[in-house]
């Protein structure tokens, strides 16, 4: 399989070693980290969840697909 050398990839597709939760910088809700960096919206934006329980809801249906 070719290896993309911009992002470290194979065929396109990401694979991290270490997700986990925090409460997001501005103290309102949630983040989903990913190789200690922050989940980005399309528009760059931090990917912000209301409650820790909807944020490790969304870890457990990762897990549970890969």
């Amino acid at each position: 399989m070719p290896m993309s050398f911009m992002t470290g990839s194979i065929d396109g597709k990401r694979f991290y070693k270490k997700v986990t939760t925090r409460e997001s910088d501005d103290g309102v809700g949630w983040t989903v980290m990913l190789d200690y960096q922050t989940l980005k919206t399309p528009s760059k934006r931090p990917f912000k969840l209301r409650t820790l329980a909807h944020a490790k809801a969304l870890l457990l249906n990762r897990s549970v697909k890969s």
